[in-house]
C-alpha cells in the first residue's frame, strides 16, 4: 500500500491500494488494485470477519469497505458504506448537482450515505 499526504486512522485495514490526499477512518477496509485521491472515508462501526463476508457474498451483498480495483476521487464515503469490486467513482468540479441510486453529487464532490451500496462494476464520472 502506497500512502501519499494522507491521514490514516486507527485499525484500518488496507491491502495493496494506492490512497493520495486522502483521510481514513477507524476501521476502513480498502481493497488491493484500488486507488483513491482527494476522498474521506469514514470507516466502519465494526469489523466484518471473514465469515460473514463469505455468507454476505453468497446472498450477493458486497462487503463492508471498499472492493478491489475501485478508482475513487473527490469524494466523501460516510460510515459503513458498501463499494463493489471495480467501481469507478469520481466527482468532479462544476458538474452540475445530481442524484442517483446510493449516491448523490453536491458542489462537484460525490456522497456516499451512510451504509449505503454501491455494486460492482458501478460506474459515476
Amino acid at each position: 500500500t502506497a500512502v501519499r499526504h494522507s491521514i490514516v486512522s486507527d485499525g484500518c485495514l488496507l491491502f495493496g491500494s494506492e490512497i493520495d490526499h486522502c483521510v481514513i477512518g477507524v476501521r476502513a477496509r480498502v481493497q488491493r488494485d484500488t486507488r483513491l485521491k482527494d476522498v474521506i472515508v469514514m470507516g466502519n462501526d465494526f469489523y466484518e470477519e471473514d465469515e460473514v463476508r463469505a455468507a454476505n457474498l453468497a446472498k450477493g451483498i458486497d462487503a463492508a469497505g471498499i472492493g478491489p480495483g475501485c478508482t475513487i476521487e473527490r469524494a466523501i464515503i460516510d460510515k459503513n458504506a458498501r463499494i463493489g469490486a471495480g467501481c469507478t467513482l469520481r466527482g468532479r468540479a462544476g458538474r452540475p448537482d445530481m442524484d442517483g441510486d446510493g449516491w448523490f453529487l453536491r458542489d462537484g464532490i460525490l456522497l456516499i450515505p451512510k451504509n449505503g451500496r454501491i455494486p460492482a462494476g458501478t460506474v459515476i464520472e
